[in-house]
């Protein structure tokens, strides 16, 4: 009893929040497991239909694989051959004479798409968020609820208690992060955006931070425009922009909100992503 008035006590001191192990194991709904992902594989995926993403829950820097469906190599591409409609009958005609090879040969010519190749789909790029001093941690465990498509990460480190939820929310149409801490003080990282090297169109066109809370990078795909968008929220601390990062300094609480639009759908994506990234501050965690 009088270990349980101790702990009640020390959780009441100010600065102490209680922050318990998440215990995936006792929860049916849930995959879960003791390590962080190495593969793409591994990663946790969450979405909302329109703007996923895959979260590997490493400690000193989480990565999470952002995705949105209207994002490809280019714009629109009108491939009818316009040959179709005389080569039909003629295909038709070699074929009915048993002429399969020649049939082939003008089929190939006149009825395949022009150009033959397609826009390819393309990932959207990386999102990290880098902590500092939590490089090595104990009781680590990330686990994703199938029952309402949240993923999360919880460890140890230094002595005081991680936690990271992720979500892509439907009706608020936004990703978001909520970093807490079972230390006031505790949260030290900075975020940052960026194409990944091995896909087409990777180098950014622009890539600033907007103010103290707001991260953009754009970046064109033959014709085609994208616009990738991050804002911080904190409770207590504070943050401030460096080049294209956003640094947070001993925060208590906070929280991240991601959009991705491109050209396909947004006559202005830019435009959209910052009122998504406004909307989604301006509401509460839970209302996300």
């Amino acid at each position: 009893m009088y270990l349980a008035l101790l702990l009640g006590a020390l959780a009441a001191l100010p600065g102490c929040r209680s922050l318990d192990p998440p215990d995936s194991k006792s929860k049916t709904s849930r995959l879960w497991y003791d390590s962080p992902a190495t593969l793409w594989n591994d990663s946790l995926p969450i979405g909302n239909g329109r703007l996923g993403g895959m979260v590997k829950g490493v400690v000193a820097t989480e990565l999470i694989y952002i995705n949105e469906d209207s994002l490809w190599s280019g714009t629109a591409l009108d491939r009818i051959n316009p040959d179709v409609r005389e080569t039909l009958p003629k295909v038709q005609s070699l074929l009915a004479q048993g002429n399969v090879k020649d049939a082939t040969f003008e089929a190939n010519l006149g009825m395949s798409g022009v150009p033959s190749s397609m826009r390819m789909y393309q990932p959207g790029g990386d999102f990290q968020i880098y902590f500092q001093n939590q490089g090595s941690s104990t009781r680590y465990e990330r686990w994703l609820d199938l029952s309402d498509g949240t993923a999360g990460v919880y460890y140890e480190a230094n002595g005081i208690s991680y936690q990271r939820e992720f979500i892509s929310s439907k009706p608020g149409d936004a990703m978001a992060v909520r970093l807490t801490a079972s230390k006031s003080a505790s949260l030290n990282f900075y975020i940052k955006f960026q194409r990944p090297s091995n896909q087409q169109n990777r180098f950014a066109e622009t890539a600033y931070a907007e103010n103290s809370a707001t991260i953009i990078t754009t970046f064109n795909s033959n014709q085609l425009k994208a616009v990738f968008g991050a804002r911080v929220v904190t409770k207590g601390g504070s943050k401030r922009q460096i080049g294209d990062q956003i640094v947070v300094t001993n925060a208590d609480e906070a929280w991240v909100y991601l959009d991705m639009r491109t050209t396909v759908r947004e006559s202005n994506p830019l435009s959209t992503v910052r009122k998504t990234l406004a909307a989604a501050a301006s509401s509460s965690y839970t209302e996300i």
